[in-house]
C-alpha cells in the first residue's frame, strides 16, 4: 500500500529554508565572527524548541547520546561551512556542500550494514549528475572557502545516518534541542576561546539571527528528526539535495549571483531526483530498524 509522502515534503520543505540560509550566512557574518554567529543562532533555535516545549532538554540517555554526537557533527559541519561562505559565492557553496548526498549511502551501508534500494541509489546518481552540472568548472579547481564548504560534507553526511539509526527510538524535539544545546556550547567555546569580538547589533542582524535560529536549525532539525522516522538515510539525502538548488536561485535572485543555462538544466535534473522519490513512496516502515 501507498503512504502519504507526508515526511518526505516536510524533508524537501526544510531545503528551501536551508538553501536560503547560504545567503543571509554572508549577510550575518558582516556584524558577527564564524563562532559568535554559531553560537547564537543555535542559542536563538534551542531558545525556540524550550519555548514550544519547556522539557525538550528532559532527553533519555539515547536522546543525549545521539544528540551529543549529531550535534558535535553539526558543530564540524557549521564551523566549516560558514568559513567557507565568507568567500564562496552562495550557490556554488550549496552544490559543495551537496556532495554529501554521494557520501550516505556508503555511511548508510557501514552503519546498517545493508545496501540502500537500488531505486534510491539510482535517483541519486540522478541528483548527483544535476549536482556535477552545476558546480563542476572545466579546470575542476575550487578556492579554499569553496574547499572548507566540500570538507563540511562528512559532517553533514554522517549527521543524516546517525540521525536515521535513532530518530524511531526518540522524540524528536527532544533530540533537536539537545544538538542545539551541543552547537550553542561548541561555538560558545570557539568564540571566548578565540576572544571574539561582540557582534555589532542591528535590527538586520537581529532578523538574521531569528530566520537562521528558528526556521534553519530549531524547526530545521526538529523536521529532520520528525521527518527520517519514516524516511531512510539513502532518500533523506536525495530530498536534501534540493537545499542547493534553492541556494542557487536566492543567490541569484537575492545577491545578483550567475544562474546560467548550466545551472537551469542541472537545477532540473536534481528536481527530478527529488520528485521521482517523492512519487515513488512505499509503505517502507520505521526508517531507522536497527
Amino acid at each position: 500500500m501507498r503512504r502519504p509522502p507526508a515526511a518526505e515534503l516536510a524533508l524537501f520543505a526544510m531545503t528551501a529554508a536551508w538553501g536560503l540560509s547560504f545567503v543571509v550566512v554572508p549577510q550575518a557574518l558582516a556584524s558577527s565572527t564564524v563562532m559568535t554567529s554559531i553560537a547564537l543562532r543555535a542559542g536563538v533555535g534551542l531558545a525556540f524548541l524550550l519555548a514550544v516545549n519547556p522539557a525538550a532538554l528532559a532527553a533519555t540517555l539515547l536522546e543525549w547520546r545521539a544528540g551529543l554526537l549529531g550535534g558535535l557533527l553539526l558543530a564540524g559541519g557549521y564551523v566549516l561551512q560558514t568559513a567557507g561562505l565568507i568567500e564562496a559565492a552562495s550557490g556554488k557553496s550549496g552544490f559543495l556542500t551537496a556532495f554529501y548526498i554521494c557520501l550516505v549511502p556508503a555511511f548508510e551501508a557501514l552503519v546498517y550494514r545493508r545496501a540502500p534500494p537500488g531505486r534510491d541509489l539510482l535517483a541519486l546518481a540522478v541528483a548527483t549528475a544535476g549536482i556535477a552540472l552545476m558546480v563542476l568548472r572545466a579546470d575542476l579547481t575550487m578556492s579554499l572557502g569553496e574547499g572548507l564548504v566540500a570538507v563540511a560534507a562528512f559532517c553533514w553526511a554522517a549527521h543524516i545516518v546517525v540521525v536515521g539509526r535513532v530518530a524511531a527510538r526518540v522524540d524528536p524535539i527532544r533530540l533537536a534541542a539537545v544538538q542545539m544545546l551541543v552547537l550553542a556550547a561548541v561555538g560558545a567555546a570557539g568564540a571566548l576561546g578565540r576572544g571574539d569580538p561582540s557582534p555589532r547589533w542591528t535590527g538586520r542582524f537581529v532578523a538574521e539571527l531569528a530566520f537562521l535560529g528558528i526556521v534553519t536549525n530549531g524547526i530545521g532539525f526538529f523536521v529532520q528528526a520528525w521527518g527520517q522516522r519514516r524516511v531512510p538515510p539513502t532518500r533523506t539525502a536525495i530530498l536534501f539535495a534540493g537545499e542547493p538548488v534553492f541556494a542557487s536561485i536566492f543567490g541569484a535572485w537575492l545577491v545578483g549571483e550567475t544562474f546560467g543555462v548550466r545551472d537551469i538544466v542541472g537545477a532540473a535534473i536534481v528536481m527530478a531526483a527529488v520528485a521521482l522519490t517523492i512519487a515513488r513512496v512505499k509503505n517502507d516502515g520505521p526508517a531507522a530498524s536497527a
